[in-house]
């Protein structure tokens, strides 16, 4: 989208006569022209925030003390490759039923139907 001063306003290649706008058109184009501006100027402030980010980081560095040792240094290690074997236990129908429900089961325990 872009406006120039000649009152036109270009969105997805076609151009509008922004003049013909009624007022809520005039105060949705206000705000969209707002928004897009501060968003520029946001854009602007984090290259701004991640050059001084970069700078700050170059000077810490040669301040900082000699690194810790890495923690995973010590622990136990793997050797060799995953298997792709999934070990699993064999499953059998059950030789026995499950008991019959009692017939003095009470209706707030039995299945609506």
């Amino acid at each position: 989208m872009s406006s120039t001063a000649n009152q036109l306003l270009t969105v997805n290649g076609a151009h509008y006569d922004i003049s013909q706008l009624p007022p809520e058109g005039q105060k949705l184009l206000s705000l969209l022209t707002e928004a897009q501006s501060e968003l520029t100027r946001l854009e602007t402030r984090k290259e701004l925030l991640l050059a001084s980010q970069q700078q700050l980081l170059s000077g810490l560095k040669p301040l900082l003390p000699a690194p810790l040792p890495n923690p995973n240094e010590k622990a136990a290690t793997i050797l060799g490759k995953a298997s792709d074997f999934i070990p699993t236990t064999p499953v059998t129908e059950p030789t026995e039923q499950p008991a019959p429900f009692p017939e003095t089961l009470p209706d707030e325990f039995r299945a609506r139907q």
